[in-house]
């Protein structure tokens, strides 16, 4: 089963807290206090099995939590993580975050491809990436064999073959 994406509690300009499932344009509700916020957020996570990222007023997360049994670690659902690698994609200066998982000591791995916009196109204070801008856009999974891997991402597969 493929967990929901996280929930974040951010601060809007106007001072209100809206409750905002990762990846959506629009918040799920906006409330005029924190408190009522996280309840909200809470509540949702909880019912879906996923996490909680709850953001101070500057935009930092300063609480996280996860929620039920259902919730299941990319770990638990992919197999053990061998390799991964961050890279500026050259043709639209978007980052990408390329992970491998293989489960046991098989030949097929999963690769992960977590994409994240521009720095031009980031909006400060936002939920972060890896070096701390905005959200992922996409988030794609592949299976593939060795040679696969090797052919199309190169710099992946010299960390998994230096595991």
């Amino acid at each position: 089963m493929r967990r929901k994406r996280p929930v974040h509690v951010e601060r809007r300009p106007d001072g209100r807290w809206a409750v905002v499932r990762e990846g959506n344009k629009k918040a799920s509700a906006v409330y005029p206090t924190r408190e009522q916020a996280v309840k909200h957020a809470r509540s949702m996570a909880s019912k879906s099995g996923s996490e909680v990222y709850v953001h101070d007023q500057e935009g930092a997360v300063r609480e996280h939590d996860s929620y039920g049994a259902a919730a299941e670690t990319h770990e638990e659902a992919l197999g053990r993580e061998v390799a991964s690698v961050l890279l500026t994609r050259p043709d639209t200066r978007a980052v990408e975050r390329q992970i491998a998982y293989r489960d046991g000591e098989g030949e097929t791995f999963i690769v992960r491809i977590e994409s994240y916009p521009p720095t031009e196109e980031s909006r400060p204070g936002g939920r972060t990436d890896p070096v701390g801008r905005a959200p992922a856009e996409s988030e794609t999974y592949e299976w593939l064999d060795r040679k696969e891997v090797r052919r199309r991402y190169p710099e992946l597969w010299e960390k998994i073959a230096y595991s």
